[in-house]
């Protein structure tokens, strides 16, 4: 029995590989449209870096502003800032494209070293308190029986999880 590659497919045995209603695949979110609350579209989303121990998602680098890849400059934006909305077929966050236009950026031409200095001074312009500071409390909080996605729940001792 074959299996479907995409999500196209009619029947009700039909098993999506590209994109469910919670999964969508890395190459499908390339490309995906960033809007703010007002609906003004800020660019794309040209890539995500994922965290090599948690399997989580940690940015979304957006692309931003430029014309044919002229003067273009990347965001890395911390991925819980984003959400995803349906009806307009993209993500949203809640920034002005005058916050974004000062938010820490780089050319294509000047791919940033992703240190901890790197990633502190993202998350501290975002202020995000939910990431993880040190190595050692991100492998403590870690809890192998669930899935990458399902993060366990939010500690101030950790930082990690999901704030309820």
């Amino acid at each position: 029995m074959a299996t479907p590659t995409s999500s196209g497919g009619s029947g009700a045995s039909d098993i999506a590989t590209d994109e469910t209603d919670r999964l969508i695949a890395s190459d499908k979110v390339h490309g995906t449209a960033v809007y703010n609350r007002a609906g003004e579209r800020l660019g794309d989303v040209h890539n995500f870096m994922v965290d090599k121990r948690s399997g989580q998602v940690a940015y979304a680098v957006m692309s931003f502003g430029g014309f044919l890849g002229l003067g273009q400059s990347y965001h890395p934006l911390p991925w819980k800032v984003l959400s995803y909305d349906p009806r307009m077929a993209g993500y949203v966050v809640d920034l002005s494209r005058e916050k974004l236009q000062e938010a820490p950026s780089f050319a294509a031409s000047d791919t940033p070293i992703w240190s901890g200095t790197y990633a502190d001074r993202i998350d501290a312009y975002y202020d995000r308190p939910d990431r993880p500071r040190e190595e050692e409390a991100v492998d403590a909080a870690i809890d192998e029986s669930f899935p990458a996605s399902d993060p366990p729940p939010w500690t101030s001792d950790t930082g990690t999880g999901r704030p309820r």
